[in-house]
């Protein structure tokens, strides 16, 4: 089995899978080795469903084992459904670092509040580095750049839509109770979610080179309004115009069918 490439923009998962395993899962990504046999727990909370065999109705049968299922013990149930949501050879790679629901919530409250989702996710480092082109002496972001996220967008946009809602809404015991573990009110995530998403939703589109400056460390905007942006969004930018067009599309798409809150 060949070694699959890591993206973490967002959000980790759900989305993460969601837009999030949203968006700290596009932001970088490495290579990793093929995932390890999956572990026994010696005395599971709960027996993982079945594969489904039969499309899905109008009344499937949950796919989560329990509802009352331990945080702690989420991750191999999440790695057990995420299959039947996408196809995609490079998403098993996605679900290899611990924790996923409560890195999942937590990059999604860092989108939500404009900060950068990186904390949570010292563990990767990534493959490529951003470039920059110089003319004259005016810089602008390196247009070839913007592939380092292809394979993440296609990851994203390879996610049925229906059946990630479905997996979402089975698991908001879950991630209310990880959303409560950073302090908050446990019943207020979806509306996180949406804030999260509304931020992306934000970000603009844009044509043409896009003039930066240097920095001491890095670099910035040189168009005022562009770096005014928050963290997560000006991260979302340097991914191009045609990226940000797919999953800005892929999340217009999720948003009717995940009840959020307005």
């Amino acid at each position: 089995m060949e070694a699959y490439k890591k993206v973490i923009w967002a959000s980790t998962i759900l989305a993460a899978v969601i837009t999030l395993l949203m968006i700290g899962y596009f932001f970088i990504y490495r290579e990793t080795p093929p995932p390890p046999a999956p572990a026994v727990l010696d005395e599971p909370v709960s027996k993982p469903s079945p594969p489904l065999k039969e499309p899905i109705t109008s009344e499937p049968a949950p796919w989560l084992p329990a509802m009352d299922i331990e945080l702690n013990q989420s991750d191999w149930v999440i790695r057990e459904v995420m299959p039947k949501i996408s196809d995609h050879p490079a998403l098993p790679g996605w679900l290899k670092s611990p924790d996923l629901i409560r890195r999942f919530v937590a990059v999604t409250d860092n989108i939500a509040r404009g900060e950068n989702p990186a904390p949570h996710l010292q563990d990767l480092r990534p493959l490529e580095k951003f470039t920059i082109i110089k003319k004259g002496t005016t810089l602008y972001i390196d247009p070839e750049s913007y592939s380092r996220y292809d394979l993440a967008v296609t990851v994203f946009s390879s996610i049925d839509n229906e059946k990630l809602a479905r997996l979402y809404k089975e698991s908001l015991a879950l991630l209310d109770k990880a959303y409560s573990e950073l302090g908050y009110p446990s019943n207020e995530f979806s509306a996180t979610l949406a804030r999260a998403i509304a931020v992306i939703l934000q970000v603009p589109v844009i044509q043409g080179e896009i003039r930066v400056r240097e920095k001491v460390m890095s670099y910035a905007y040189w168009e005022p309004k562009l770096e005014r942006l928050s963290v997560p969004q000006k991260h979302l930018l340097r991914m191009g115009p045609q990226n940000i067009r797919k999953i800005q599309a892929k999340l217009r798409q999720l948003l009717p069918l995940l009840d959020l809150p307005n």
